[in-house]
Parts: structure tokens; C-alpha cells; sequence
């Protein structure tokens, strides 16, 4: 009796460490989870810096945390980050995001969508990679100048959720956008000043939403992200 407890016991163990190794298959060797808001790990509150709060709405379905805007959320491309929602206490230089992005029924133009900040050194310099119904743009805004640095095509299907898997390399300075696991179709952006950073998400006038955000890096370093001081907000 005693060895057939042990033998299940050992299958067990067996069997929970092939479903981590399956998890965890397609991320480099070191990188470990630093974030995940799905339905059993509900921490989205407590997990990030929200700047404004109340420009959030929370919403719950069976995959977890749904978050969307408020339609009132814009303070315009040059301060796009009046809903401004950063990964606490947290610098990351090379990592892994996913999440599912469904755009929302405005987002047809270059100021509205949801804007993904990676990295973003301060409140006031930062990158933004906006993700827009058919197009994803890479801006570099330093004290609310802002300056486009490129804009390319991105197969999103509209009404419908879209994985969106996100690359940082630290080394060749860069962000690689796939989305529906189309290689083929990946966007990547670079720029020499695209360093270490805090990883959050801000939006522009959009009624897009988001869900499963998922994040992955071999290693982070403690710091606190102090919001900015938002002038003229509605």
C-alpha cells in the first residue's frame, strides 16, 4: 500500500511538473512570471500604480479581469497617459507580455487605441506603442513632446479577441509585436534609446479592451514609479 501511494504520488509529481514545463515551453530558460491578472490570480488592483482609477472599468468574465476605458478617458496624444497604469515597484530590461486585445469600434484613426508603455524611464520619457484596428505606431515622448517613430500594418480581426505577444530585446533595443501567433506578420520597432524601464498600458480615446495580461522576465529591479502630475484633466 505504502509504495503504491508513493508510486501515485511520484506520477503526480511527475505529471505537475510536465504541465509547468508545457506552460512555461516557449519562454527562454531563467524567465519566471512576474505578473498575471487571469481568474485565479485576480490581483489587478493591488498590482499596479493607477494613476486615475476612475478612468478604469473593471469587469469580470470566465477568463478573468476585463479592463476598458471610460469613454471620457482622452487627454490627448500628447498626454496619453491620464488612465496611466504601470507593473508596481517593478524595472524590467529584456521580458515576455501576453494578452488579449479585442479594438474597439472607434479605433480607426492614429489617437485612439490602447497604448502599451515599454519602457518608460520616468512620468515624463517614454515609449508608447499604440495598437489601433489595423495599424500599430511606436512614439518616443520626452516631457509631452512627442515624436512618431514608425507605423506598421498588424492583422487585427475586429469583434473578436486577438492574442498579442510582446518580445523586449534589451540588447538589439527592440519591441516585437505578434499577434494570432502570425510570424509572419510581426511588427518590430527599435531605437538606441530604448533602455530599462517600467511596463504598464495607458489608452486614447478608444473603447478597445484588454484581458489575460500575462508577463514574463528573467529578472527585475525594485523600484517606484511615481505618477505625473496630470494638468487640465477633465
Amino acid at each position: 500500500m505504502l509504495k503504491s501511494s508513493t508510486n501515485l504520488a511520484f506520477i503526480f509529481a511527475l505529471l505537475s511538473l510536465m504541465i509547468h514545463v508545457k506552460s512555461q515551453e516557449n519562454l527562454p530558460i531563467g524567465y519566471i512570471s512576474y505578473y498575471n491578472n487571469d481568474a485565479k490570480n485576480d490581483q489587478f488592483l493591488n498590482s499596479l500604480t493607477l494613476c486615475n482609477p476612475e478612468y478604469w472599468n473593471l469587469s469580470k468574465d470566465k477568463s478573468g479581469t476585463v479592463i476598458s476605458p471610460l469613454s471620457s478617458d482622452s487627454l490627448g496624444l500628447l498626454q496619453p497617459h491620464g488612465n496611466l497604469g504601470m507593473l508596481k515597484d517593478m524595472i524590467f530590461g529584456e521580458f515576455i507580455m501576453e494578452f488579449e486585445f479585442m479594438p474597439g469600434p472607434t479605433d480607426t484613426n492614429a489617437i485612439s487605441g490602447f497604448s502599451f508603455i515599454c519602457p518608460a524611464k520616468t512620468s515624463d520619457i517614454f515609449y508608447a506603442t499604440l495598437l489601433t484596428a489595423d495599424t500599430i505606431y511606436f512614439y518616443y515622448y520626452n516631457k509631452n513632446v512627442s515624436e512618431r517613430l514608425d507605423a506598421l500594418p498588424l492583422n487585427i480581426k475586429p469583434g473578436a479577441w486577438n492574442h498579442v505577444k510582446v518580445t523586449r530585446d534589451i540588447l538589439k533595443r527592440s519591441l516585437t509585436f505578434v499577434v494570432n501567433k502570425d510570424e509572419a506578420g510581426k511588427a518590430m520597432f527599435s531605437d538606441p534609446r530604448l533602455v530599462m524601464g517600467f511596463v504598464g498600458f495607458s489608452t486614447i480615446g478608444t473603447r478597445s479592451v484588454i484581458r489575460k495580461i500575462r508577463l514574463w522576465a528573467p529578472t527585475t529591479i525594485t523600484e517606484t514609479f511615481k505618477c505625473p502630475e496630470i494638468v487640465n484633466k477633465p
